[in-house]
Formats: structure tokens, C-alpha cells, sequence
């Protein structure tokens, strides 16, 4: 819009892709124990 031209702030960038992975992998591992109970036998359930 300004007409200057555009750069990348590779530092920051290479900072935030190991945070996005990180809290993947936090929110992944906090979810399988739920997972785990729902998928035994006794969590499934029928209509």
C-alpha cells in the first residue's frame, strides 16, 4: 500500500513454528486420556 517493498522477519518466524508445534503437540497429549477412556468398551455407547 505504501509502496515500499516487503520483507520477512525470519527470525521470528523461525521462533513461532517450534511455539505452533509445541502447543500442538501440549493440546494433542492432553486430549488422549479423554480419547482413551471414550474408545474403551465401556465408553462406547449405542443408540
Amino acid at each position: 500500500m505504501t509502496g515500499q517493498p516487503q520483507s520477512l522477519d525470519w527470525a521470528s518466524i523461525a521462533g513461532f513454528c517450534p511455539v505452533g508445534g509445541g502447543v500442538v503437540l501440549l493440546v494433542t497429549a492432553a486430549s488422549l486420556p479423554s480419547l482413551w477412556r471414550m474408545m474403551r468398551a465401556d465408553g462406547l455407547r449405542t443408540e
